[in-house]
This record gives C-alpha cells, sequence and structure tokens, in this order.
C-alpha cells in the first residue's frame, strides 16, 4: 500500500485481526520517501538516514535537547563560544581550585579591587614579600620591636622615681610588653615576643629636661641582651645618668 508506511501484507474485507497478523505487519514495513519532508532525513532501503548536513537548530523543539541528552565528554572547550561563558551563566559553586589551570590565573585575569587584606593569609605576608617598589636591589629590613615611655613616670601614669615599671601612653609601643625602671637612668625593655637572633641592632632618643636637647642611649658594659629583653641607660651629653621624660627606641634585626 503506498503511503508513509509499505507492507507487503493487505487485510480482506474479512480478515480476522489477530496478533500474530498484526506483529507480521510491522516486522515487514518499511518507510517510504513520502514520509519525509525536507532534506535533513532520508529514506534508503526503508531506513531513516540523517544527511550529511545534520540536523540544524531550527528543526529542533526548544525543550527537545535536555542536559541528560547530551554526554559530558561532548562538551569540549572548541565547541563553545567565548562569548557564551558569561558570569551569569556560571554558577560561584561550579568554579572550584581544580577546574581551574594554574597557569590560567595569571595577573592580568586578577583585578586589583578582588586583592583584598582578608583574602591574604598572615603566614602569606612574609619577609620578602614586604618589599616594595624602591629603587636599587638592597633587601628593606622592618622593625622588630618599638616603644616610647616616659622614666619618670610609672606604669599608671604617675610622676615618681621608683624603681618600678614604667609609663608607656596607649599606643605607644609593638612588641614590647614593659619597661621597667632598675635605677636613675637605667631601665629594661622586655618584648612580647622574642626577636629571632641576640643580635639585633638598637637606636633611641628622646626628650630632654633642659634646652639642651641632648640624650643619649646606651647599653651599660655586659648589661644584659637577649632575644627576650635588653638592659639599657639613658644619659646626658656629660655622661651621668638621667631620667628622662620621653625615651624613644626601635629594635631591627
Amino acid at each position: 500500500m503506498p503511503g508513509a508506511i509499505d507492507t507487503s501484507y493487505t487485510f480482506t474485507a474479512t480478515d480476522v485481526i489477530t496478533s500474530t497478523k498484526m506483529n507480521n505487519i510491522l516486522d515487514q514495513s518499511i518507510m517510504t520517501a513520502t514520509a519525509v519532508i525536507g532534506s535533513t532525513l532520508s529514506v534508503t532501503t526503508g531506513k531513516l538516514f540523517v544527511t550529511a548536513g545534520g540536523i540544524t537548530s531550527n528543526e529542533l523543539a526548544a525543550n527537545a535537547v535536555t542536559t541528560t541528552a547530551i554526554l559530558d565528554a561532548n562538551v569540549t572547550t572548541a565547541k563553545i563560544a567565548d562569548s557564551n561563558v558569561t558570569t551569569a551563566k556560571i554558577a560561584d559553586s561550579n568554579v572550584t581550585t581544580a577546574k581551574i589551570l594554574d597557569a590560567n590565573v595569571t595577573t592580568a585575569k586578577i583585578l586589583d579591587a578582588n586583592v583584598t587584606t582578608a583574602k591574604i593569609l598572615d603566614a602569606n605576608v612574609t619577609a620578602p614579600k614586604l618589599s616594595g617598589a624602591q629603587t636599587g636591589t638592597a633587601p628593606i629590613f622592618g622593625v622588630r620591636a618599638w616603644v616610647v615611655f616616659d622614666m619618670t613616670k610609672n606604669a599608671a601614669g604617675s610622676t615618681n622615681s621608683d624603681n618600678t615599671t614604667r609609663y608607656i601612653p596607649t599606643g605607644g609601643s609593638g612588641n614590647v610588653t614593659s619597661v621597667t625602671k632598675t635605677a636613675s637612668g637605667s631601665f629594661t625593655v622586655a618584648f612580647t615576643t622574642a626577636l629571632p637572633s641576640v643580635n639585633y641592632s638598637y637606636v633611641g632618643s628622646g626628650e630632654d629636661n633642659d634646652s639642651a636637647g641632648e640624650v643619649l642611649i646606651a647599653r651599660p658594659n655586659a648589661g644584659t641582651k637577649t632575644t627576650s629583653s635588653i638592659a639599657l641607660k639613658s644619659k646626658n651629653l656629660g655622661g651621668a645618668s638621667e631620667n628622662f621624660p620621653e625615651v624613644s627606641l626601635i629594635f631591627i634585626g
């Protein structure tokens, strides 16, 4: 019978339709060329084939292509246009470290605004990374500790000459726990965190008690110098020990 399906069996007017006859009809049926409209599909020896040009996008229903119908292996980089990869189309949860090649993370691809303090671990801020855009190639070394204190006042800020902890104003120190007066002009600086080596350098100055402006900082012969504390003296220009209202010290090394 001509039409979309061709079969070698034809029912007669008195024929009884049985399941066997129906199965035979289906097994023997072939498609005819008139069953296909358009050029994408063709019928060859009763079978349906996709032509060399393939099925075009306008021949597919919008809901015909589902995620489950596309194999993961068929989604390759070459098949995705760069213009189709937008931020809105990529879920944040899908951007994992494992999916980003190290070679693809370049300076040009990281906005300055995205490099925030919160995103830099303290452990990643090392001494070599503190060097800035200075000229030359000599290294830069930071201050390990510093303090400003008053030799004429106790820790509470009251004026006295006792051999006790001296007054450090609020915000007047870094990595210094205390400064303790041991004698006139003599004091010991205690570090909060020990310095890495005992061979550190120190320098100091201060506010004089008169208009001469001389405040000398020195370490007494065989005075204590460890990674956790140091004993120093404050003297005037004449070499006499003196308690000054302001002594400023920095430690490097």
